[in-house]
């Protein structure tokens, strides 16, 4: 019996490849950006990230400049000749972004296959309504 669970073992260890991890661009569902800003006021954004299976979120790069937000969802994953279930979920991650902004403020998610998601935030110009 027990040589029975001792084989048992040595071939699901020997089932199990390891290998190294690679970066890859995740899934960016949606971002949730106002739709304006006051002058001087940081921007309060959400980005709805997607990963699971052999895919690991790890950060969101961020680039900005007075005119645009350009969020890049960043991960890892692992296809070490393993099955990966196939259990994509969303993770809501917040990113604060501090002025200057000038009118409009262009906010783009970076997609993996190289489209782009696009939201405009005005900054408000003119007395509050």
């Amino acid at each position: 019996m027990r040589l029975k669970l001792l084989g048992a073992a040595l071939i699901a260890v020997a089932g199990c490849k390891t290998s190294a991890t690679k970066t890859v661009t995740l899934q960016i569902a949606d971002v949730t950006a106002p739709t304006e800003l006051v002058p001087g006021a940081a921007m309060h954004l959400s980005a709805s990230v997607a990963s699971g299976g052999c895919t690991t979120y790890d950060h969101i790069d961020v680039k900005h400049s007075a005119s645009q937000v350009t969020l890049q969802a960043i991960g890892t994953t692992s296809d070490a000749g393993v099955v990966c279930p196939d259990l994509a979920a969303l993770h809501s991650i917040p990113v604060d972004v501090d002025p200057p902004f000038t009118d409009p403020v262009a906010v783009i998610a970076l997609e993996p296959d190289g489209t782009t998601l696009v939201k405009s935030v005005r900054i408000r110009t003119g007395p509050a309504q």
